[in-house]
C-alpha cells in the first residue's frame, strides 16, 4: 500500500452555524493509551505529535517539525543516504485547532499521514481519486506532498471567506455620505469598527502562519524530490506530469498577496475609527458650547426681567471688611469695587443723629 491516510474522530458543525458546542479545551483528542503505543511502535509517530493533539492547551500552537532518518549507503562506503522523512504541522479549520503528521518512506516508496480535523474538500478530492476507475487519476494521489499541499489551500481559502465578509462591512462605512452621520452611528460606529480592526488582526496572524506552513512544506518537497529513489518511481506511478511545487508557488503568492491587502484593511479601520472618534468629539464640544451659550442667555434675561431679585442678590453680598485692622483716620480702602468708610466716623455720626433728634423732639 503506497498511501496510508488515518482520520481521527471529527466534531461535525453546521455549516449555517460553525460553533463548537464545547470550548476548545473540552474537544481535544481522546486516544487510548494502547492505540498510543500501537502508532508509536508500528507506524514510528512523533510522541511529540501525540502529545500535541492529547494534552497540549489549544493556546499553545504546535510548529512545524522535520524529522528526518538516514541509512548507511552500501554503494558508497561511509556516506549516508536519506530514508524516511517525518513531520507534523498545525493548521486551523475555522477556528479551530487541528493538526497532521506525516511519514514519507523512501525505500519503500509508502507515505502515512494522520489528520485531525482535515476538511471536508481535502477528505472528498482525495476519497475520488483514490476510487477513481482510471488509473492515471489514482496516481494524483500519490504525488509527493500532495495531500499538505490540499489541507493548507483549504486552510486558506476558508480564511478569505472571513477577510471578504469583514472588508464588505469596512467599505460599507467608507462609501457614507457626510449627511448620514447621525447621532445613532456615531453611537454605534466606534464599536463595530473596533470589532473589524480585531477580526483583521487575526486573519493577518493567520495568514501569516499559513505562509509560513507553504514555506515548510516547499522545503520538505524540495529534500524528497531531490532524494526519491527508484522503488518510491516505480511504487508512486513513475514520474508524474505535473508538480506538486508549482502549486505550492501559487499558493505563497496568493497568501501574500492576502496579507497585504488584510494589513491595509485594519489601517483603514484605524483611520475610519478615527474619524468617528473626532466627530463625536466635536459634536460633544458643539453641545457643550451651545449650553454654555443658552445659561449665558439665561443669566442675560434674569437680569433684564428680574431687577428687583438681581440688586437685592447683590447687596445681600458681604461687602464690608471686618477684620481689625490699623486704620489711619479719615483714611478710605477700595475693597470689592466699593468704597469703604472708617467705621469711627460712621459711629460718631450716628451719635450726633441721635442728639439731634431728641433735642427736636424736646
Amino acid at each position: 500500500m503506497a498511501l496510508r491516510v488515518l482520520f481521527l474522530n471529527d466534531t461535525q458543525l453546521d455549516p449555517a452555524s460553525p460553533r463548537l458546542e464545547a470550548s476548545f479545551d473540552d474537544t481535544q483528542v481522546a486516544l487510548h493509551p494502547s492505540t498510543i503505543f500501537y502508532l508509536i511502535k508500528h507506524l514510528g509517530v512523533c510522541p511529540i505529535f501525540l502529545s500535541n493533539i492529547t494534552i497540549t492547551p489549544w493556546l499553545l500552537d504546535t510548529g512545524n517539525a522535520l524529522f528526518k532518518t538516514y541509512k548507511q549507503d552500501t554503494s558508497n562506503q561511509g556516506s549516508k543516504s536519506l530514508s524516511s522523512v517525518q513531520g507534523f504541522f498545525c493548521y486551523s479549520v475555522r477556528g479551530r485547532p487541528a493538526h497532521a503528521w506525516y511519514k514519507h518512506d523512501l525505500e519503500l516508496g509508502k507515505s502515512t499521514y494522520i489528520i485531525q480535523y482535515c476538511p471536508e474538500g481535502t477528505k472528498t478530492n482525495l476519497m475520488r481519486w483514490a476510487t477513481a476507475p482510471n488509473k492515471a487519476t489514482r496516481r494524483l494521489a500519490l504525488r509527493p506532498m500532495l495531500l499538505e499541499t490540499m489541507i493548507i489551500d483549504e486552510v486558506a481559502w476558508n480564511w478569505s471567506k472571513g477577510v471578504v465578509e469583514n472588508a464588505r462591512k469596512l467599505l460599507a462605512y467608507e462609501h457614507l455620505a457626510p449627511e448620514q452621520y447621525g447621532d445613532g452611528l456615531l453611537s454605534s460606529a466606534v464599536h463595530d469598527l473596533h470589532n473589524l480592526s480585531q477580526h483583521f488582526y487575526i486573519m493577518q496572524e493567520e495568514l501569516n502562519g499559513i505562509a509560513e506552513q507553504l514555506e515548510y512544506l516547499g522545503k520538505v518537497h524540495s529534500l524528497i524530490s531531490s532524494t526519491l529513489h527508484t522503488k518510491w518511481v516505480v511504487i508512486r506511478g513513475g514520474e508524474s506530469s505535473t508538480s506538486v511545487v508549482d502549486s505550492l508557488l501559487f499558493l505563497q503568492s496568493r497568501t501574500r498577496n492576502w496579507h497585504r491587502w488584510v494589513q491595509n484593511w485594519r489601517e483603514r479601520t484605524n483611520v475610519r475609527i478615527n474619524l468617528f472618534f473626532n466627530l463625536a468629539t466635536t459634536k460633544i464640544a458643539t453641545e457643550t458650547r451651545r449650553d454654555s451659550s443658552s445659561m449665558i442667555t439665561i443669566a442675560a434675561l434674569t437680569l433684564l426681567f428680574l431687577p428687583g431679585t438681581f440688586i437685592s442678590g447683590l447687596f445681600s453680598m458681604p461687602f464690608f471688611q471686618t477684620a481689625p485692622q490699623r486704620l489711619e483716620a479719615g483714611s478710605k480702602r477700595m475693597a470689592n469695587g466699593l468704597r469703604l468708610v472708617d467705621l469711627s466716623r460712621c459711629s460718631r455720626f450716628h451719635s450726633q443723629l441721635l442728639s439731634s433728634l431728641s433735642g427736636s423732639c424736646g
